[in-house]
């Protein structure tokens, strides 16, 4: 069986194609042959990894965010569902998700303007 971490990230990512950000949540796998992974959200909803990079698969979260655990399983090869025992859980709060959410807007937002004040002054 393979090993799981799941995690909310503490800051949200920007997304190209929606031009928005978004709460991610990370789930690592410490068993070297998990090869994808299943999320399910609070409502029972199966989901796809945004993106993965080795044992680590990520995530991003739709706006709003829905309040309650997600859930990361482990996919054994060639397997097409997960076994119990290789899940992880965590639970997100779609208050503290808004948050994070907003601060990444406004920390973008005045990187913006000090750019454009800064090319304005000639900097």
């Amino acid at each position: 069986t393979s090993t799981l971490t799941i995690r909310q990230e503490p800051r949200a990512v920007y997304n190209n194609q929606t031009g928005h950000f978004h709460v991610q949540l990370t789930c690592i796998s410490h068993h070297g042959t998990t090869r994808a992974v299943i999320w399910t959200n609070p409502l029972g909803h199966e989901l796809n990894s945004s993106s993965s990079d080795g044992g680590e698969f990520r995530l991003l979260l739709p706006n709003p965010v829905t309040t309650g655990l997600y859930d990361c399983c482990a996919l054994a090869p060639n397997a097409k569902t997960c076994p119990d025992s290789s899940s992880a859980t965590v639970f997100v709060n779609n208050v503290d998700a808004r948050f994070v959410v907003m601060e990444a807007e406004y920390s973008d937002r005045l990187k913006r303007m000090d750019a454009k004040f800064n090319k304005m002054n000639g900097e």
